[in-house]
């Protein structure tokens, strides 16, 4: 998934994210995001793939463990295509059941612009999820 993918809406708001937080949207790939998700210092990538015939996209993490690559997928959306970035350590909390969820390292968001934003976070033995929109 690239900008091209966006909505003209979702193009504007993703601008103007890299220019608010430049040290969350680092990359000009809406879909693309570096996080140390597992907090092990290993390259892991969070990607947004784009399922045409299905008409939804697919959030996949990829790490990187010695000279393979662990792919692990972590979530689909139809709709509009979302965009993903990560965020810091911390405490998120779901909107609707007012779930705290603490996570130790970087945490992943997988949002529909306008619409929706999911955070996921490594919890050490599994991944643990929030809504922060919907």
């Amino acid at each position: 998934m690239n900008l091209s993918d966006l909505s003209d809406d979702d193009k504007k708001i993703f601008h103007e994210d890299q220019k608010s937080f430049p040290k969350i949207h680092t990359n000009a790939c809406p879909g693309l995001a570096r996080v140390d998700f597992y907090g092990d210092k290993k390259p892991t990538l969070a990607v947004v793939l784009l399922l045409p015939a299905k008409k939804e996209s697919q959030l996949i993490v990829a790490h990187q463990v010695g000279t393979d690559w662990n792919i692990r997928a972590m979530d689909t959306s139809d709709g509009p295509a979302p965009v993903v970035w990560t965020e810091p350590a911390g405490k998120y909390t779901d909107i609707e059941r007012g779930k705290e969820l603490r996570a130790k390292w970087p945490v992943i968001i997988f949002c529909g612009y306008e619409s929706w934003a999911i955070v996921y976070a490594w919890m050490g033995n599994r991944v643990d999820k929030v809504w922060i929109m919907d």
